[in-house]
This record gives structure tokens, C-alpha cells and sequence, in this order.
């Protein structure tokens, strides 16, 4: 049996470090005996007793009940079957998940960094949700407070009131109110191209009122084929009473690439009273061709100084994160090992020789300017790798706070009914051989977290500066 696999580093939330590692075809294969020979195989006795026995009680329902299983209980039933089974494997590691075919769609397009839609990011109205966000920071800050250290997954024990408290909140922060979802343009896309512009919102999505509904559910209406119309209702001043009513805009719905690398130039006093210039790029992601987004801003930008911002990146891509980083590491320097549960230890480079080969006979891409990385206690995963690459080579400076402690690798494999296992597969450690999974990283210079705007008062970002200005060009 051939199945889909590809590895991934998850991050919190959703799943996505991608690369390929050539020898688990050949592993598979072993496993198998010969090919084409199918599941299920290498299992214990007690497993393989539960499969068949699964499959004929489902034959014997399907068949034999009186009452049958017809298919809209049949989908139930398998809805609710996966749903028990994530618990389950929640209880044996908190990143190995089934996902749905809805889900395993989503995963797809944010591998990609292209999805069909209008191109705009959305969330509910700030005044809508003004009261769950305070209440989301007074719960943060008790929980913090009772819960010190959290497990690796990132999740405190939480009891079952805080539970339910913590639920609660996040169906109220997820919910559209009475001004609607504010959007924000992305440069370049179907919404711009209709005259969409930031800070509108949508109270309708083809005559359908938005208030009440959940965000995600709102996406989907708004998501569709390319090419298609969808006909939205727009308020332009959702916080002003006296504005106009609501107004429709049709909007075609195309493809959409997803910019994750932004920057741009700050100029500040340096220690000598002049003014210089100092190159800031946010990272939001390691996903789709961040790594050429990263190079074109780096090349625009021009600066001698540069920031990049990882703050509240999950993670992403190892071949973009291992690309980006081979722009500012000396050449063949290593980025990460990965290391499987047999101990075979392989280093990002050696994964893809192809790449290294490029980096090696390419030279203008490396930046050997001063570098400060911004870190906080939401960058996981591939941000943890670009992080700690740089610091172990002493490349950079790390300012802000511990990051998240995201160190473990997962295989994808596609099933047969269109769900995908994401299993833990293997850990990686960084060039200094440390493992940081369940530890984080700490930075150079603590900064308390504030909100990563990437603008003066953003008090990680003027520590960035201050750092940055006293250094000599």
C-alpha cells in the first residue's frame, strides 16, 4: 500500500514544519514485506484483534441491523468515532491528531501559502469582543499565576470549571457581533480589486447576517471557487452610529498568496548622534515562499542592521526556515538535527543536499550585518530552530521572552478516506546538539511581553532599537 507521508515540525494550533525525508518509503516498505502487501502489518496481536473485529461489527451494522445504518448515522457515527479517537491520542501526545477532511484542506492551503478566497484577514469587531478580551487577560493572568510552569503542549492542568471558564471565553471571543467582522485588506488581492479597504466590516455574506455566528464559519461562506462571486454587505464606519447602512459589494473570488514576511526601515539616533537606519522583517510564518519573500525585503531594506521579528510565529516550512537562515549563517554552518526514535540523527542540510548545494556556490546571499531576533513564549517550532541557529552560532541577539518549547517532529500520512494522521515521529536539537522540547529558549535580554505591534511603545521593539543604535556600524 503507497500512502502520502511527508514530516512536519507542529506548532501550537495548527500543524506545519514540512519536509521530506527520503527514507521512510524504503522503511514503509520493510515494514510491509513486499509491496503491496496491506494493513494491517507490524502491529501487536491485541491491535490487530481490535481492527478486525472493528470492521466486521461495522459490516454486521451495515448488513445485519435491523435498523440498518443508514448514511447520515453512518457519518455520525464516524464523526463521533474520530472525534474519541483524538482524545485518546491527545492522552498519548498532544501533537498527534486525526484530521478531518475539512481540516486536512485547510493544513494543505497554509503549507501552500495560497488559498481561493478574497484575500482579507478578518476578525470579529474590537468592540464586540472588547469584554472577552479583558476577561481572556484576567485568566491568563490567574492561571499564570496558579500554573507557573506549563506542560509541554503549552496547556495548563486546568480543572474542570476552569475549563468550561476558558471555553467560554473563547466561543465569546470567536463570536461576530452586532459590527460585524473587520477585515484587512491584503495587498494585491480580489478584495482590493473590489474596493475593499481596512477597517470596513462585513455584517453579510450573500444576504446571510453574520451577528451570532462563529468566525470560522463565517470564513467558509466567504471561501469558495475561483472565479465565483460572493456579494458582501459592508458597513464602512462599523463604530460610528450615524454611519451609512449597510451597502453590497461583490467581490470574485481568486487565488490568494499569503504574505507572511513584511519590513521596512526605522531611522534613529545612533550613539554617535547621527542618524542611521536599521531593517525590520516580521516573520509570521515559515509557510508557502516566505523564504523569497524574506530575501526580496532583506534585498529592499538595504541596511547594514537588521531586526527580525518571530514573536507569535508557530511555525512553518524547514525548507523555508533553513533557507532563510543560509542568508544569514556562514556557509555549510549546521541549522538543526533531527532524531528519531531509533537515534539516527540527521542534520537539516544533509535532508536537502540540493539546497545546500545552491547556498554554497551562492555567496551574495548571506547578510553579516548586526542581528537582533525577537522572541516571546509564542514562537514554537520552526521559529525555535531560527532562533536558536542564530544564537548557537552567535549570530544574533535574542530579546523578549522565553520562547514556547516546541522540539518534536511529525509524519503526515494521508488515509484512505481522506483524513490525515499527524504522528510525533522524531525530535530535533539545535546546532549546539541541546533539545528544547518542553524547555524553550531563553533570550540574551529579557524583555516582559507587550503587544507585538512592531511600533515605538512596543517595548520589545524599542529594546531592539536602543540595543541596536549603541552598536557601531
Amino acid at each position: 500500500m503507497r500512502s502520502f507521508k511527508i514530516a512536519v515540525l507542529a506548532f501550537v494550533g495548527a500543524a506545519t514544519i514540512l519536509f521530506l525525508w527520503s527514507d521512510i518509503p524504503q522503511q514503509v516498505a520493510a515494514q510491509q514485506g513486499q509491496e503491496g502487501t496491506p494493513f494491517p502489518y507490524g502491529l501487536s496481536e491485541e491491535s490487530r484483534k481490535f481492527l478486525i473485529s472493528l470492521e466486521e461489527m461495522l459490516a454486521r451494522l451495515e448488513l445485519e441491523s435491523y435498523y440498518g445504518l443508514p448514511p447520515d448515522k453512518r457519518r455520525a457515527f464516524l464523526e463521533k468515532t474520530r472525534a474519541a479517537m483524538n482524545e485518546v491520542l491527545e492522552t498519548i501526545d498532544c501533537h498527534t491528531e486525526l484530521l478531518t477532511e475539512k481540516k486536512a484542506k485547510r493544513f494543505a492551503e497554509a503549507i501552500k501559502g495560497e488559498f481561493v478566497g478574497i484575500g482579507a484577514a478578518v476578525s470579529p469587531h474590537f468592540d464586540d469582543i472588547k469584554d472577552a478580551l479583558a476577561r481572556a487577560g484576567d485568566f491568563r493572568k490567574r492561571i499564570l499565576a496558579k500554573y507557573p510552569e506549563k506542560s509541554k503542549c503549552g496547556k495548563p492542568p486546568f480543572t474542570s470549571d476552569e475549563e468550561r471558564e476558558w471555553n467560554a471565553i473563547d466561543v465569546a471571543l470567536k463570536t461576530i457581533g452586532k459590527k460585524g467582522m473587520a477585515i484587512g485588506v491584503l495587498p494585491n488581492s480580489p478584495a482590493e480589486r473590489a474596493g475593499l479597504k481596512n477597517g470596513w466590516a462585513i455584517l453579510s455574506v450573500d444576504g446571510k447576517s453574520l451577528v451570532g455566528m462563529n468566525i470560522n464559519d463565517a470564513v467558509l461562506l466567504i471561501r469558495g471557487e475561483a472565479g465565483t462571486t460572493v456579494t458582501l454587505g459592508i458597513v464602512e464606519s462599523p463604530s460610528d452610529a450615524s454611519a451609512p447602512n449597510e451597502k453590497r459589494i461583490s467581490v470574485v473570488r481568486g487565488a490568494v498568496t499569503i504574505m507572511h514576511v513584511t519590513g521596512k526601515v526605522i531611522e534613529t539616533k545612533g550613539a554617535g548622534g547621527g542618524t542611521q537606519k536599521i531593517g525590520y522583517l516580521k516573520i509570521d510564518a515559515f509557510m508557502g515562499d516566505a523564504e523569497k519573500q524574506f530575501e526580496k525585503q532583506l534585498a529592499a531594506l538595504g541596511t547594514e542592521k537588521l531586526i527580525v521579528d518571530v514573536r507569535g510565529n508557530g511555525g512553518g516550512d524547514a525548507r523555508s526556515v533553513y533557507r532563510i537562515l543560509k542568508s544569514l549563517l556562514p556557509m555549510n554552518a549546521p541549522t538543526a538535527y533531527f532524531v528519531r526514535k531509533n537515534g539516527d540523527m540527521k542534520e537539516l542540510g544533509t535532508i536537502y543536499p540540493s539546497i545546500r548545494a545552491l547556498f554554497s556556490l551562492n555567496s551574495t546571499l548571506v547578510f553579516s550585518g548586526k542581528l537582533v531576533v525577537l522572541i516571546d513564549g509564542n514562537s514554537a517550532s520552526a521559529s525555535e530552530i531560527f532562533a536558536g541557529a542564530l544564537r548557537d552560532h552567535k549570530r544574533a541577539t535574542l530579546i523578549g521572552e522565553k520562547t514556547f518549547g516546541k522540539g518534536s517532529v511529525q509524519t503526515i500520512y494521508s488515509l484512505p478516506d481522506g483524513t490525515i494522521l499527524k504522528l510525533t515521529t522524531a525530535l530535533y536539537a539545535l546546532p549546539s546538539k541541546e533539545f528544547i522540547d518542553g524547555k524553550g529558549i531563553e533570550p540574551h535580554i529579557k524583555v516582559a511581553e507587550t503587544l507585538a505591534t512592531g511600533e515605538a511603545g512596543d517595548k520589545v521593539f524599542d529594546a531592539a532599537i536602543a540595543f541596536l543604535a549603541k552598536e557601531k556600524e
